[in-house]
């Protein structure tokens, strides 16, 4: 660890036992911002998960890829949505939200065209398969198609025995500051 809020750069480094009270204050207001962050995500994440569940319960109906997740590419931070066969592999094209689709960048064709693109290594797919009653969503990570922190909501469809897994892209924008005052 380094920094003033500790002490002041010495030859010899001792820890008065009034500094030990630092550590403790900071410890508890790491996790205060933690309990916070995830209150947050949950409520940022719920209405993708709810939309993603109509989905499933559209395509389990008949309802194709496109009619059955508008609900969810029409929500504000949605990406893209599609299908992946009970091995991994993708089915057809995604079908990207209106926003995402304005801001395709042709230089990337070769990234985003991810039609067949194998996906059963990806630990949101293996939960989806094997837990497929659930909702899964992955914590925020880097996406291959646009270079931007996303997080990715799968489920099986249907429920039982999935045929299928779809899965929806959700653009994440990261609302936690790093200029935060210790107490």
């Amino acid at each position: 660890m380094q920094g003033y809020y500790f002490a002041r750069p010495a030859p010899g480094l001792t820890l008065a036992p009034a500094d030990a009270g630092k550590f403790d204050a900071l410890h508890a207001h790491f996790q205060r911002i933690t309990t916070l962050e995830l209150k947050d995500f949950r409520a940022e994440t719920a209405p993708y998960l709810r939309a993603l569940e109509e989905a499933r319960t559209r395509l389990h109906a008949g309802s194709s890829l496109a009619d059955a997740a508008k609900g969810f590419l029409d929500l504000p931070l949605a990406e893209r949505c599609f299908l992946l066969d009970r091995s991994g592999r993708q089915i057809g094209p995604s079908i990207l939200s209106r926003f995402s689709a304005a801001r395709v960048d042709t230089k990337y064709d070769p990234v985003t065209r991810i039609e067949g693109a194998y996906w059963g290594h990806r630990y949101y797919f293996r939960r989806a398969i094997s837990n497929p009653a659930q909702i899964h969503l992955t914590r925020p990570y880097l996406s291959l198609p646009n270079a931007q922190q996303c997080v990715t909501v799968s489920v099986a469809v249907p429920a039982s025995q999935p045929d299928y897994v779809l899965r929806g892209d959700l653009e994440w924008i990261d609302h936690a500051t790093s200029d935060l005052t210790l107490p």
